[in-house]
């Protein structure tokens, strides 16, 4: 709106104070880059600018957030579809079903957002995990901040109110690709998550959440568990549970992963200072952004970063192919961990580098130092203690 200088008191005068001082060093700055080409900010409350300001094209803006109700008769506020608010929205009605996700090319992408604290329910950092799972996070700016890309992880970052220095990342145990699929129940996901932090406290590596399927019946809503696989994933994805269990992220709707919130807690992720120490693990997003800058050599599997778990019988059998998706978790001793291959694939990589799991495994009784770990991450970490425990009916994650 042009008001040529004029704000009438009827309509409530002068809208806004006088400039400060960021305001004032703001509109010199730019009158300095005039010098280099750059046209100067019209002022529209300048009288003396005035033809100057009507003689810019007008830009029209419509602020709209409204809800198809009539989609989705089943539907809650969060998971209705959406059928405007590609102007403006918060997170918790457009950002999580796609639309900010810019990268991914929605049809429709606001141009104001507003993500706010308690978005995703019980996290530690809910603004900045937005911000990761939509790709607006610069990790590079964020490695130059902490000091190096290995700093830029819960796992790794220091805190000094808790007296925790930054800690190296050394060695991330991950599952290679597919062995976590869609076939796998919510109960058996969790197990593969119990066995794979298992298995990382006995190696004294940093575990890699693996990120949920996204066409898991329980990672879907009731209304949409019945669709055909592989799901054609779109945006908005009004069919996964986006309210709740997951936050999808990824490099393309085909390749779209899902982080289960239950991690989503530093207490999963940070091992406190000594002597409370437990295990340390990496988000799925944080691990996809590991996987960038490790070495060529460490990501993916192959015969030198993946851990061979027995000499004989079925842990020395070939896994089956990531396109048979099994779900049989393959029972693997404590001593065989330790007594195999892992120690010269940990003792001979560079730091830090991925180690890969090959198939689901179900590691045997613990040595008593390694049970002990576990047992003070499971008691602090929500996701290694919800399988099993009455958490599972209170709460929608």
């Amino acid at each position: 709106m042009l008001t040529g200088g004029v704000w009438p008191i009827e309509l409530g005068g002068y809208l806004f104070d006088e400039p400060g001082p960021y305001t004032q060093a703001y509109r010199e700055a730019y009158k300095e880059l005039a010098a280099f080409g750059v046209p100067p900010l019209v002022d529209p409350e300048d009288p003396t600018q005035l033809a100057a300001a009507r003689s810019t094209p007008n830009e029209t803006f419509v602020l709209l957030s409204t809800s198809d109700r009539e989609a989705c008769t089943t539907c809650d506020a969060y998971t209705r579809p959406i059928r405007g608010a590609w102007i403006e929205g918060a997170w918790g009605y457009v950002g999580r079903h796609g639309h900010w996700h810019s990268h991914l090319y929605p049809l429709h992408q606001p141009a104001i957002g507003h993500v706010h604290v308690g978005t995703i329910d019980g996290t530690s950092d809910t603004k900045n995990l937005i911000l990761k799972f939509t790709d607006h996070w610069d990790w590079k700016l964020a490695a130059r901040a902490a000091g190096g890309a290995e700093h830029t992880f819960y796992a790794t970052t220091g805190e000094k109110e808790l007296k925790r220095d930054p800690e190296p990342l050394g060695h991330v145990l991950a599952y290679a690709p597919g062995v976590v699929n869609w076939r796998l129940t919510k109960e058996e996901f969790l197990k593969a998550v119990e066995q794979l932090a298992r298995a990382a406290v006995a190696l004294g590596a940093v575990a890699a959440w693996p990120s949920a399927p996204c066409d898991a019946d329980w990672v879907l809503n009731d209304w949409a568990r019945n669709r055909t696989r592989p799901i054609q994933h779109a945006i908005p994805w009004v069919h996964i549970n986006a309210s709740d269990v997951v936050m999808p992220f990824g490099d393309s709707l085909e390749a779209l992963q899902c982080e289960w919130t239950g991690f989503m807690h530093k207490s999963c992720l940070a091992s406190p200072p000594p002597p409370e120490d437990t295990g340390r693990a990496l988000l799925a997003v944080e691990f996809r952004s590991l996987l960038t800058w490790v070495p060529s050599s460490s990501r993916a599997p192959s015969a030198n970063n993946t851990i061979i778990l027995a000499t004989t019988g079925p842990a020395s059998e070939p896994p089956p192919p990531a396109s048979a998706a099994s779900t049989a978790f393959t029972p693997v001793p404590y001593a065989d961990l330790l007594l195999l291959n892992a120690e010269r694939v940990l003792q001979s990589l560079p730091l830090p580098e991925v180690v890969w799991l090959d198939r689901l495994v179900e590691v045997g009784e613990y040595g008593e130092r390694a049970a002990a770990k576990y047992d003070r991450w499971q008691e602090k970490c929500r996701a290694l203690r919800y399988r099993g425990s009455d958490m599972s009916s209170k709460v929608k994650w």
